[in-house]
């Protein structure tokens, strides 16, 4: 019987770096790194032993696992290392397998792609993180660095998409308001004595 399987089992836990707390990187990294390798015709090394574990590396991809038999049988744990993918052969046979486990697991992630990586929030920068804390539920959109003008940032969807947010600081360095496609953004209300983005008509507010 031959299966290929993606999810960690305990064997598997013990081979790859993310094995849910079973063992901590760092010891298994360390149990990964080649200890003794055969590489007597001169060429990069195909297999070896690391601390307790087999190792193989094949076209630039590394493996770690083991392998074993017993008269009239034969089992093998390998592991993509990158990947985390598996591959458990259980066989009936007094030979070895060959590249068996690197066909199936190339065959294997071929057939199906790698689940996307859990989402983690990311740091937010100082400069960043200076300009939030509009509260409620007004218009809102995601807004990224403006690499043509440094210091601005560029809206990319919702009300205020294509739009350049530009923080505007006062005399003492820290931020006044943001401008926003002809709106100031305040944390606090306008200020009656201040000036009115865009300007007045000398003649005064029209009909």
């Amino acid at each position: 019987m031959i299966e290929p399987i993606r999810y960690c089992v305990p064997a598997v836990a013990g081979v790859v770096a993310d094995g849910a707390g079973v063992l901590r990187r760092e010891t298994v990294e360390g149990a990964r790194q080649p200890q003794a390798v055969d590489d007597a015709r001169g060429a990069a090394w195909g297999g070896g032993y690391g601390l307790g574990l087999q190792v193989w590396n094949a076209g630039g991809r590394r493996f770690a696992g083991h392998s074993g038999s017993m008269p009239g049988f034969v089992a093998l744990l390998r592991v993509d290392v990158e990947t985390s993918d598996a591959v458990v052969a259980l066989t009936n046979s007094t030979t070895g397998f060959g590249d068996l486990a690197v066909r199936l697991l190339t065959a294997f992630t071929d057939a199906e792609p790698a689940p996307p990586r859990p989402w983690r929030p990311q740091p937010v920068e100082a400069d960043a993180l200076e300009l939030t804390g509009l509260a409620g539920r007004g218009r809102s959109s995601r807004f990224v660095r403006d690499e043509q003008r440094p210091g601005s940032w560029r809206g990319l969807d919702e009300y205020y998409a294509g739009e350049v947010l530009r923080p505007v600081r006062g005399a003492d360095g820290a931020v006044s308001h943001l401008d926003l496609a002809s709106f100031r953004l305040t944390r606090t209300p306008y200020d009656p004595g201040a000036d009115v983005p865009g300007g007045v008509d000398p003649a005064g507010w029209l009909p």
